[in-house]
């Protein structure tokens, strides 16, 4: 794994997910350190720090992959990287759950998720009641009882967890500390360690065995076993419900490596949230692994990584979960593990034809579902019928519009048959 090196300009996202955007705390004209607090959560669950010390010269307009537009703070660097000052604790654990889940809440973690969101929020909520009981009123509460720290990509041709697991090598002491911040945060009674069968990583396991943590072997080269609901049943031994409700609502949360050791940063350094680990994937195959600056340029990350000629297509997130964007000229956010390059020839031609009944999809979808049938429900508007053949099982992992012959978009209709099913309840 590379060190880029910092941008001459950082651009932050006041926008890092699926939260709302980020207020500035700081004006234009404004010197700034790096590390220091620029934006904050008005919700409260995240904050947002300088990449670089520097001048805060503006605050632009840019769009977002998913076509929307948020505001973005440009941080011209003064090449110092002058740090501001931390507030250290050398012994964390003696601190109380809700001032180790504050300390992960300032330094801005994230919870590295194809939706990104703040970890802190995502805690909130799988600790949060899933009700009350009718007649009582008494809530209904469902304990969060299982921790999974994963260690392999969920997309297998990404890197990014495998490089960052291979430099943990033997110094485990971050790992440990951040899962047992986990534990304590989430009130988790068991802690399981998720390794691809093949994926050598003999301190992680010595580790687990000292600690007496489960480690769990998965698939993670078949796509999409590393992904949370999978995790959390070879975790659990039970499939967790996903209708309205995510994993961590299910009782089991899913965090990646990376976040685990930025927990363990920011409850004994204090240290905030300014980098990514991030893979870039080339026209070729070859992947290569860096650690870069939040807001530094995608354009930057490929030239660095010797990738960007001839691009035709880029892909943020993985060529197999990721979200298509049309330009280079973008910042690295939180929300940005991985960047795929692929050639103007080799992106394929398709129409989205009607289904020919070939059944593909059914036969590799991981949730046992008929995406066929539910992608013409959802294309004619029959959502009850959509929603009764378990259309808010699916995932929307993609693979049934990875094999199928008829080029149909069926996860673009499922997705549009879920916010149509949403809204109808909302309104109504």
């Amino acid at each position: 794994m590379a060190e880029a090196p910092p941008p001459a300009r950082a651009v932050l996202l006041l926008r890092q997910g699926e939260e709302a955007p980020a207020s500035p705390v700081v004006e234009r004209g404004e010197t700034v350190l790096a590390g220091q607090k620029i934006a904050e959560d008005p919700e409260g669950w995240a904050d947002l720090h300088a990449p670089v010390s520097g001048e805060v010269v503006e605050i632009v307009e840019t769009r977002l992959p998913d076509g929307g537009r948020c505001g973005a703070l440009a941080i011209e660097s003064d090449g110092e990287d002058t740090r501001a000052e931390l507030e250290h604790d050398d012994s964390p654990l003696s601190r109380s759950a809700e001032d180790l889940l504050d300390r992960i809440r300032r330094a801005g973690v994230f919870h590295g998720t194809r939706e990104a969101r703040p970890l802190a929020a995502v805690i909130d909520e799988a600790r949060a009641p899933r009700g009350t009981i009718r007649h009582t009123g008494s809530p209904i509460v469902r304990p969060l009882e299982h921790l999974v720290v994963r260690f392999c990509d969920v997309d297998p041709f990404a890197g990014a967890l495998r490089a960052v697991t291979a430099q943990i090598g033997e110094e485990t002491g971050d790992l440990r500390l951040g899962v047992e911040v986990l534990l304590r945060v989430t009130g988790a009674a068991a802690a399981h360690f998720a390794l691809e069968r093949r994926q050598a990583a003999p301190g992680v396991e010595k580790l687990a065995d000292e600690v007496d943590w489960a480690v769990l072997r998965v698939d993670g080269s078949n796509y999409p076993m590393a992904a949370d609901p999978f995790l959390a049943r070879a975790a659990t031994g039970k499939e967790p419900p996903l209708a309205f409700q995510r994993v961590h609502e299910s009782g089991t949360l899913v965090v990646d490596v990376t976040s685990v050791l930025e927990v363990a940063r920011a409850v004994r350094d204090g240290a905030p949230v300014t980098d990514r680990i991030v893979s870039v994937l080339g026209p070729g195959g070859e992947t290569r692994v860096l650690r870069a600056r939040l807001g530094t340029s995608l354009a930057d990350l490929c030239g660095e990584a010797g990738r960007g000629d001839g691009i035709g297509k880029i892909v943020l997130g993985g060529l197999l979960s990721g979200t298509a964007h049309y330009t280079l000229d973008h910042p690295l956010s939180k929300g940005v593990s991985a960047i795929a390059l692929m050639r103007g020839e080799d992106i394929p031609a398709f129409e989205n034809a009607p289904c020919i009944g070939c059944g593909l999809c059914s036969m590799v979808c991981p949730c046992r579902l008929v995406p066929g049938m539910l992608s013409r429900y959802c294309e004619f508007g029959q959502w009850e019928r959509a929603e009764a053949a378990h259309l808010f099982n699916c995932i929307e992992c993609g693979s049934c519009a990875y094999v199928c012959p008829a080029g149909r978009s069926m996860v673009q209709y499922m997705i549009q048959g879920k916010t149509e099913i949403l809204a109808e309840r909302r309104a109504g």
